[in-house]
Formats: structure tokens, sequence, C-alpha cells
């Protein structure tokens, strides 16, 4: 998970630069790492990063925007000229994201980047407020243009709040882990100290192991490479055409920050002490 906090500040009409995280595992049931140093006194919040992970496998989509044709062709095939076209400028800006003079897309409350260990790389891109409800948020009424208006003005009644957000998918064969290696054998004494003939039926045989596992080895490598850049082009289909909508709190538990994913030490309660509550007039459970 790599968690890029910049933001766009429009009054200004430049980019805040925030601080860029790195949080990874070595495995699905290993421990949380955060790339920066956590000062003394202070530990990795893991309900916060629970709760993350739960967010992102259940990400809930309340409503769903048409991306312009030619907008979700250049997404579809990762042409970096996506936006090539004024329609498609403007259909992004309504959104909340824009092209930085490097060319690069830039959205209002930073990106989420999710690799996985397929190679599928996830960018998730969180862009303006929606304040809606029923149809409108769902699926839209009016030009977004002018509702994006309306997080300036006082929310109509019943309106949630949600966000934009834009899926886009790319392929990583970096991130696919090597076949692991068996271990080193301990040293021993062979039995035949003397190496073995070349057509040593033995020998031939250890030999013929090898390369039929170094070959099975390579080709299920090979069926993983394929298999991720086939799941990243049926992705890439999926989400090419659409903005998404998502609800403030499935952002606000995605687009995490060091102050979210950085908590104080709790105290642990000292030996013979009780962690339970005092209440007057209660017993005292912690003698007996």
């Amino acid at each position: 998970m790599i968690f890029d906090n910049y933001k766009i500040d429009l009054d200004q009409g430049v980019l805040v630069r925030g601080e860029k995280l790195t949080l990874d595992r070595n495995s699905s049931s290993g421990p949380w790492n955060l790339s920066v140093t956590i000062p003394e006194g202070q530990e990795l919040n893991t309900e916060k990063v629970s709760g993350m992970v739960t967010a992102l496998g259940d990400l809930k989509i309340v409503g769903v925007r048409p991306k312009p044709a030619g907008l979700s062709k250049d997404l579809r095939s990762n042409d970096p000229a996506f936006a090539r076209t004024e329609s498609a400028r403007r259909s992004l800006q309504s959104k909340g994201y824009f092209l930085a003079p490097t060319g690069d897309l830039v959205s209002m409350q930073g990106d989420v980047f999710v690799e996985t260990d397929e190679g599928v790389v996830y960018t998730l891109r969180f862009g303006e407020v929606v304040f809606a409800s029923g149809e409108e948020l769902s699926a839209g009424s009016q030009e977004d243009a002018e509702k994006a208006k309306a997080k300036d003005s006082k929310k109509a009644e019943g309106a949630t709040e949600s966000r934009y957000l834009m899926v886009t998918v790319s392929f990583d064969p970096t991130l696919i882990p090597e076949p692991k290696k068996d271990p080193e054998p301990p040293l021993t004494i062979p039995d035949d100290p003397f190496q073995l003939a070349p057509d040593d039926p033995k020998r031939v045989a250890e030999e013929k192991a090898e390369k039929e596992k170094a070959e099975r080895q390579k080709a299920e490598q090979e069926k993983k490479i394929a298999d991720g850049k086939k799941r990243v082009e049926e992705l890439a289909d999926r989400f090419a055409n659409w903005y998404y909508v998502t609800p403030g709190e499935s952002f606000r538990a995605i687009a995490l920050d060091r102050s979210a994913l950085v908590k104080a030490k709790q105290e642990k309660p000292a030996a013979g002490t009780s962690s339970m509550p005092s209440f007057p007039g209660a017993p005292d459970f912690t003698h007996p």
C-alpha cells in the first residue's frame, strides 16, 4: 500500500505536496511495516490498518458516472495522452482530476496504490466531494461541473457526503514472488566421496530431476505472469468506462496519512492491578 497524500488547492491553483507512506507485509498473515520510523512512545495503529484492508476488500460504490468514449478508450490502453481533447479535460476537472504541467494526472485528494502478489497494481484516485442522495447520487441528474459547486453551499436535506473515485490498473511482474528455493542441505560426509561419472545412472537421474523441477518452476512463473496480464486487461475493461462514487467513510478509511496510521502506545496495566473500570460501591475484584 502506498499513500500519496498530496492535495489540490483550487483557490491557489497549486498542488500541495504531502507525505508519501508505504505500508507492506511479506505474507497475508505477517505483520504490517510502515516505511517511516515510528517515534518512541508510538506504534502502528493496527485497528486503522485492519479497517483499511476491510474497506478495500468491500469497497462500497454508491454511484457511477460514464466517462466520455475517447477518455475511456485511452484509459483502457493506459495511453499517457488520455486527456487529448478539451471535452476529456473538462470531464476530468468536473470530477476533481487535473493534468499537471508534466502531463501526469493528479487528484483532489491524492492517490492510493495497492500492489498485489499477482502483479496487479490498483491506483485509486480520490476526486471531488459529492453531496447528493437517491437517483441524483447513484446516477447523477445534472451536469457534474455545476453540481461540484454544491460543496460550497448548504447541503440539501437528506444528502450524504460521498466522493468521486477513479480506478486504473497496471501490471508489474516484479511483484510476483520468485519460486521458493530449497534450503541448503546440512554439510555431511557423502556416502561416495568421489564424483559420479557423467553416465552413472544415479547422477543422470538426479540431473534429470533437477532439470524437470527448474522447467516446472519456470512454467509456473510464466503462467502467473500471463494470468496477471490477463487479469489487468479484464479489470481495465471493467474500470475504464466509469467514474465511481464512494461513501465519505470509505474514502476516510482508505486514504490514510501518518496521523491515522500511528498512535500513542497504550500503557499496559501493572501486574496485580485490574483493568476494569471502578464503580462506586462495586465489590473489589482485585483481591480474594
